[in-house]
């Protein structure tokens, strides 16, 4: 307990709490401030709560934790006390449907935006009612491939994305999944594990590439 085997994602919930997702023991640790491990929940397996692979995690208004479950290519929803509430998706290529899901962001109004590795993202209720999908993979040379993504307090969506290379570069759409702008990073062999935006628009992209690792952070724009 308290270790982990791949963790993916973590975020911190309005008491201060640290869920962490431990992809590759299938489960969410739960740790104070301090780093005591308080819970976990989840297992392995395709029954309720339980969890295959377990990759971005966010929280709604109401405290509810939303999981992209990659291997089930659902989205699983617990409690804030770690209780199963309900889940949605299959593998598939239809709305509705995933093809490893592995981003996922609450916007200010409740809605869920999820986006797959292959494309597009999706966006839904609260329910897990689809809405309408945007951002789809640009072969040969536009991103193929969505690892993660953030959401701004004003509902943008930031994609953590690659090309076919495997550059790295940020590609950003407004809450109606509109295109607003794409950038790449200071170097073209990184690429971008993981992006968080501030309460100003700051962004922050954690980025990885040969022998190194480290944080790029880019001025609102």
């Amino acid at each position: 307990l308290g270790e982990f085997k791949a963790p993916r994602d973590a975020r911190v919930d309005a008491r201060g709490r640290v869920f962490v997702s431990d992809a590759d023991n299938h489960r969410i640790q739960v740790f104070s401030p301090e780093g005591r491990l308080l819970q976990l929940f989840g297992q392995k397996g395709s029954g309720r709560g339980e969890l295959l692979r377990a990759h971005a995690l966010d929280f709604d208004q109401r405290q509810r934790l939303y999981v992209a479950d990659v291997d089930n290519s659902r989205i699983a929803v617990f409690s804030h006390s770690g209780k199963f509430l309900f889940a949605w998706g299959k593998d598939g290529r239809q709305p509705g449907q995933f093809h490893a899901p592995h981003g996922i962001g609450v916007d200010p109004n409740g809605d869920v935006i999820v986006s797959t590795y292959y494309g597009p993202c999706q966006k839904f209720t609260p329910k897990g009612e689809f809405l309408f999908d945007f951002a789809p993979a640009q072969p040969p040379d536009g991103p193929i491939h969505f690892h993660s993504m953030a959401v701004d307090r004003w509902g943008n969506v930031y994609l953590a994305a690659r090309d076919r290379l495997q550059r790295g570069r940020i590609v950003k759409y407004n809450n109606n999944g509109d295109f607003i702008a794409s950038w790449r990073l200071s170097a073209e062999d990184m690429v971008v594990e993981a992006v968080t935006i501030d309460a100003r628009g700051t962004v922050f992209a954690a980025y990885r590439g040969p022998g190194r690792m480290g944080v790029e952070v880019y001025a609102p724009r």
